[in-house]
C-alpha cells in the first residue's frame, strides 16, 4: 500500500443527505468559489496537473492514499461522507454558470444508484475498473476542495484518494462496446477539474471518434460558427471554412470566407481568421483589424478543445443523416446544459457535422430559423466537415502566430491595425 502523509482510519456512515456544516459559507469560501485556479494550481498536462494538486493537498496536512489502492466500495464511502458535508450555497455559485465544479448528484439516492451501476459495470467487465476508479478519485477530490467550506474540511476526518499518477485513460478503438462507451463517458464527466487546472492533455495514437493530435480540415459554415459576441453572419449564410487544430501546440485556427464584425466596430464583410491562443483567449482578425472574443471575466474563454470532448456529451445514438458531403447512417452526440450542442460522425467516428443553437429535441432540423427570435438570428450555427479534406500531417507553428494588430487587444471589441 502506498500512502500520502499520515494514515487515518475512518468510519463512514450511510448517507442521510444532511449537511454537517451548519454555519454556512464564509465570505472567503464564496470568494474562492467565484475565482478560478491560479497558476500554482495548474499543470501543463494531465499528469502534471495531478502532481501539482496532490502536492497542494499534502501541504495542507490532509491524509491521502494512492488512488489505485482504493476499491470502488471504499471510494463510495468517502463520497457519501463528503456529500453529507457539502455546502449547497457553493453549488449555487457553480450551477448557473454551468461551471465544471457543479455537483452532479442531486440526492443520496442518486449517489447510491450510481454506485450500484459502477458495481454492475465492474462485474461485467473488470478491465474497466481502473478507469471507473480513477474517475471517482478525481470527482472525490473535487467535491472535497470545492463543495466543502473551510470549516467543514477541517471537521471531516477521513483519508482522501490522491489523484491518479497513471496516464489518462482513453478507448483506443473506433468500435468500443456500449459498456466501454458508458465507462468512458462516466470517466470523462468526472474529470471536470481539467477545464481549469489543465489546459489539455495529448492523447497519442488516438483514432476516431477521438480527434488526432493535429488536424487540418475544410468545411461549409452556416452562421457565425463558432458563435462569439464579436462576430455574426446573416441568417442561413453559407461560407467556406478552413481549420487547423493542434492540441499538441494548444492552438486552433479557423479561416472564414465571410465575416461581419460590425457589431464590435470591425469591418462588415470580407474574410477573417479566428485564433484560439493557449491562455484561452480568442482573437478574430482581418488584415487590418483585430477583435477579442472574450468579453468579461472568463465568458467565452475557450482553450483548445480536448481530443475526446465528445465523450462528455450524451450519446452516441444512431440517426439517418443527409448533408452535403455524406448521406446515410450516422452517430449523434448531444449536450443540452444551456443550449443544444450537437456533433455528428460517420459510423466509424469520422466527423461530418458540429453545431450549436437553441434547445431543441432534434438538432438536425438545424434550428428551424423561423422559430428563432429575430434579435438573435446568429445563435443557430453549425458546420459540415468535408471528410476528404482531413490531413493529419504536422502543422507549421507559424500558422498559429498572433498577428501584430492583436498585440494591444485587452478588452472586448475591435481595434484597427497600428
Amino acid at each position: 500500500m502506498r500512502s500520502f502523509g499520515a494514515f487515518a482510519l475512518v468510519g463512514v456512515a450511510a448517507s442521510q443527505d444532511v449537511f454537517l456544516n451548519k454555519n454556512g459559507p464564509s465570505a472567503s469560501d464564496l470568494k474562492r468559489a467565484v475565482a478560478k485556479p491560479r497558476k500554482q494550481f495548474q499543470g501543463g498536462n494531465y499528469q502534471e496537473m495531478n502532481a501539482v494538486l496532490n502536492k497542494q493537498l499534502l501541504s495542507s496536512g490532509k491524509t491521502m492514499r494512492a488512488c489505485d489502492d482504493f476499491t470502488l466500495a471504499e471510494l463510495h464511502n468517502v463520497r457519501v461522507a463528503l456529500f453529507d458535508a457539502r455546502e449547497p450555497a457553493l453549488d449555487a455559485v457553480y450551477k448557473p454558470k454551468n461551471d465544471g465544479r457543479k455537483m452532479t448528484m442531486e440526492s443520496a439516492q442518486e449517489l447510491a444508484q450510481q454506485n450500484d451501476r459502477y458495481k454492475e459495470i465492474a462485474e461485467q467487465n473488470p478491465s474497466l475498473i481502473p478507469m471507473l476508479r480513477d474517475g471517482l478519485c478525481h470527482e472525490t477530490v473535487m467535491w472535497y476542495v470545492h463543495h466543502l467550506t473551510e470549516d467543514a474540511r477541517e471537521e471531516v476526518d477521513m483519508e482522501l484518494p490522491a489523484l491518479p499518477a497513471s496516464e489518462k485513460h482513453s478507448l483506443h478503438t473506433a468500435n468500443p462496446s456500449n459498456l466501454e462507451n458508458e465507462a468512458a463517458k462516466l470517466y470523462n464527466q468526472a474529470l471536470t477539474c481539467q477545464s481549469c487546472h489543465n489546459g489539455a492533455d495529448v492523447i497519442k495514437g488516438a483514432t476516431w471518434p477521438i480527434w488526432p493530435e493535429e488536424l487540418y480540415y475544410e468545411a461549409i459554415g452556416y452562421g457565425a460558427f463558432p458563435f462569439f459576441p464579436v462576430a455574426h453572419a446573416p441568417t442561413n449564410a453559407t461560407y467556406v471554412r478552413r481549420g487547423w487544430y493542434s492540441l499538441k501546440q494548444k492552438h486552433q485556427r479557423i479561416w472564414h470566407s465571410i465575416c461581419d464584425l460590425s457589431l464590435s466596430g470591425g469591418p462588415r464583410d470580407g474574410p477573417c481568421t479566428t485564433l484560439y491562443v493557449p491562455s484561452g483567449d480568442i482573437h478574430v482578425y482581418t488584415e487590418n483589424s483585430c477583435c477579442r472574443a472574450v468579453t468579461t471575466g472568463d465568458e467565452h474563454n475557450m482553450p483548445t478543445e480536448r481530443q475526446d470532448w465528445m465523450m462528455m456529451e450524451d450519446g452516441p445514438t444512431t440517426v439517418q443523416y443527409s448533408g452535403t458531403y455524406y448521406k446515410g447512417e450516422a452517430l449523434l452526440y448531444v449536450a443540452t446544459a444551456y443550449s443544444t450542442r450537437w456533433y455528428v460522425t460517420k459510423p466509424d467516428g469520422t466527423p461530418i457535422e458540429k453545431g450549436e443553437g437553441p434547445v431543441t429535441e432534434n438538432p438536425l432540423i438545424h434550428c428551424d430559423h423561423m422559430s428563432i427570435p429575430t434579435a438573435t438570428p446568429h445563435f443557430c450555427v453549425y458546420q459540415e466537415y468535408d471528410p476528404n479534406s482531413f490531413d493529419l500531417s504536422p502543422i507549421d507553428p507559424s500558422l498559429f502566430v498572433d498577428p501584430s494588430q492583436c498585440s494591444d487587444i485587452y478588452s472586448h471589441g475591435c481595434a484597427p491595425a497600428t
